[in-house]
């Protein structure tokens, strides 16, 4: 929720937990998005923060940006090695980082050495996406919005450790259409949680 170059009313911590118990959830994968594009060691650490207060609900990952390498890396190590997190995410497009740039292996190599899970807004061609998974088999590598098209669909079936969520305001065509190509037990839910209501989210799904 504390993320520039908006804020999020009802984004504290207590504010999320009491939505996703009202709608029946009992774990949240999340970050901060101020980790992807101002102070990421700020946003981490209120992530970490929201874990302590909601260990059971609440599990967080590192939010890094991908220009600075060794700075990635150590806030990776920082988070995961040693505040617990579950993972990383990525997102190319608002570091202004291209989707097949070296740094995003890095990431792909530092989640398979640990076994974590690795988000990333946009993997780019599906090819990339079915090597890393191909090189890297221990990260649990996650694209986000519904990519759904053939090639992605293909990749997802293919590979164990793909998986696909839906954190965008999909239509009820779209899921139809996406669990007619994907396997369903690759297909995760996700809101985007506070940057869009959870009902605009997981309405189609019920629907």
């Amino acid at each position: 929720g504390y993320g520039a170059p908006y804020w999020h009313p009802g984004s504290e911590p207590q504010d999320l937990a009491r939505q996703l118990h009202r709608y029946g959830f009992s774990k949240f994968v999340t970050f901060a998005f101020t980790g992807l594009n101002a102070d990421w060691t700020w946003g981490n650490d209120f992530a970490h923060q929201a874990m302590l207060r909601f260990p059971d609900l609440i599990l967080p990952l590192a939010a890094v940006h991908l220009h600075d390498e060794a700075e990635m890396v150590a806030e990776m190590e920082r988070c995961c090695d040693e505040l617990g997190f579950w993972g990383v995410t990525l997102h190319p497009w608002w570091n202004g980082y291209p989707e097949n740039g070296p740094h995003i292996r890095t990431a792909c190599a530092f989640c398979h050495e640990r076994g974590l899970i690795l988000t990333n807004h946009g993997w780019g061609p599906a090819e990339i996406l079915d090597r890393y998974a191909t090189e890297f088999p221990n990260a649990k590598l996650i694209t986000g919005h519904l990519a759904y098209d053939d090639t992605y669909a293909e990749v997802v079936n293919k590979h164990d450790n793909v998986y696909v969520c839906t954190c965008l305001p999909i239509l009820r065509w779209e899921l139809e259409r996406a669990v007619g190509k994907i396997d369903t037990d690759k297909l995760l839910f996700g809101s985007d949680l506070p940057d869009l209501p959870l009902p605009l989210s997981f309405g189609p799904v019920l629907y």
